[in-house]
């Protein structure tokens, strides 16, 4: 079911609704029968009251609710829900109405202000996904069911205050950690033997060995070539079928959008080359020409950098 079938249904079953940035919807009269409604077809709503409220949160009960019929943890189901208000009140920014099928219509007004134009019943029946459901268990028998974790997640979420204490006390540890390291190193460095005269110069020799066959060591090895990171030239559009004049337009419009270096390259002034540049090893190629396909919402060709 969609938050759309499930805010109807929610304010069939309790009669009043609370939701974030629009305000409190409320229905004072009796809901038909689901058959009575089917058989009627179009039953107009009757007894329901809006109050536009910009500073309205939406109702926990409902938020419960929806986490019980689609089998979702309370934290997903929130966000389903924030994401249908917001694209709800996009829509009447721009001044177009918009539909809660089984509720009504909202629109807004030159002032700004919402209303609410009553429509007909719609007959939903209740799905329960109890199956679905992956949720931890609550111990508490007053809040079984998969909503209730909505109250268990506000409990857990943690206060400024808290915030404050944890940081203090992962700083200390930091503290203590760096004193301990530093103890150690202090006492080993400490309680290395000191030559005597005696042994000083059979010290000194061993120390100018060591340095010796360090400055002689051989170098690191080379990674290998997969491993080197290569400059790729980027190719994400190419065209033939314009003039040079509309593809140097293109062209500047592209650095504007993509807000990164954009070239142009043509060997022929007939066909003509959108690029740009990245850096990679070549074992990775794979992974960035996906990535940049993603970006650019294109397929796109990598090609050796000079």
């Amino acid at each position: 079911m969609t938050v759309e079938q499930l805010i109807t249904l929610f304010v069939y079953q309790h009669g009043e609704i609370s939701l974030q940035g629009i305000g409190t919807i409320r229905l004072t009269d009796a809901v038909p029968d689901a058959e009575y409604i089917q058989k009627n077809k179009s039953v107009p709503i009757s007894g329901i009251q809006f109050t536009h409220q910009k500073t309205a949160v939406t109702s926990p009960e409902f938020i419960r609710f929806y986490a019980t019929q689609r089998g979702k943890i309370a934290s997903l189901a929130e966000n389903d829900i924030e994401a249908y208000l917001s694209m709800a009140l996009q829509f009447l920014n721009i001044g177009n109405p918009f539909e809660i099928k089984g509720l009504g219509a909202l629109a807004k007004n030159k002032e700004g202000v919402l209303s609410l134009t009553p429509g007909y019943f719609m007959a939903i029946k209740a799905e329960e996904a109890m199956g679905k459901l992956k949720e931890r268990h609550v111990e508490d028998p007053a809040h079984q069911g998969p909503g209730a974790a909505y109250d268990e997640e506000k409990r857990n979420r943690m206060s400024p205050k808290t915030k404050v204490i944890m940081v203090l006390a992962m700083l200390g540890l930091l503290a203590v950690a760096a004193w301990l390291i530093f103890n150690a190193f202090f006492v080993a460095v400490t309680s290395v033997e000191v030559p005597s005269n005696q042994d000083k110069g059979i010290y000194d020799t061993v120390v100018a060995q060591q340095v010796d066959s360090a400055a002689t060591a051989l170098p690191a090895p080379a990674l290998p070539d997969s491993l080197q990171p290569r400059n790729w030239k980027v190719i994400f559009r190419e065209t033939s079928t314009v003039k040079k004049a509309i593809v140097l337009n293109q062209f500047d419009t592209l650095k504007q959008q993509l807000k990164t270096p954009v070239y142009l390259e043509t060997t022929d002034s007939v066909r003509f080359t959108f690029y740009t540049l990245s850096s990679s090893a070549v074992k990775d190629t794979a992974q960035l020409r996906d990535s940049l396909r993603r970006y650019f919402k294109r397929p796109v060709r990598l090609l050796p950098a000079q």
